[in-house]
């Protein structure tokens, strides 16, 4: 028996008392309220034992890459934000070697960078940890910014618009928790 769509919204819709454009609104809001829930949760500190390897638990990286996909073209709606500052932020679990999805897809990466989100700090340097050619990208836009400005921008517009991308931060931040890596 083939279930008719239409017809099973109509019921879905008179049930609730309210109009179907209205109904899908409120459906699809829950919906993203739960997806960013279930990104959100934090893992355990426990392991999985899967193919006999020891991996860290997390969101399994084909979830998050297939989320990621599915938001790219949203990524400046309003309503998506909290579902990507999750997908942003969330602990991914491991890569298989027979996966080739590995964490966030890089179409929602350049839709972000494309569209020019605005992002919390902890957003922006979880997607810098996660995709280095967005920290570049955002690096060389950040640069040009500075260079731009006209010869009366003054040493504290030039501190202003360094403080604002939160480069110096990150840096700073990155330098004295992974020293190795500037030397």
């Amino acid at each position: 028996m083939a279930i008719d769509l239409p017809e099973l919204s109509a019921k879905l819709c008179s049930l609730h008392g309210t109009h179907r454009s209205q109904y899908v609104a409120e459906a699809t809001s829950e919906i993203i309220q739960s997806i960013t829930a279930m990104l959100r949760q934090t893992p355990s500190k426990k392991c999985s034992d899967r193919h006999g390897l020891l991996l860290p638990k997390g969101i399994p990286s084909e979830v998050v890459y297939d989320i990621s996909e599915l938001c790219a073209p949203f990524v400046d709606n309003e309503e998506i934000k909290p579902l990507v500052d999750a997908l942003l932020q969330c602990n991914i679990g491991a890569v298989l070697p027979e996966s080739n999805k590995t964490g966030l897809s890089p179409a929602f990466v350049h839709s972000i960078s494309d569209k020019g989100i605005e992002l919390s700090y902890a957003s922006k340097v979880a997607l810098w940890t996660k995709d280095i050619s967005a920290f570049e990208h955002y690096v060389i836009a950040t640069v040009r910014s500075v260079t731009h400005c006209d010869r009366r921008c003054s040493d504290s517009d030039v501190e202003e618009v360094l403080t604002r991308s939160h480069l110096v931060a990150v840096i700073f931040t990155w330098s004295t928790s992974c020293p190795l890596v500037f030397l």
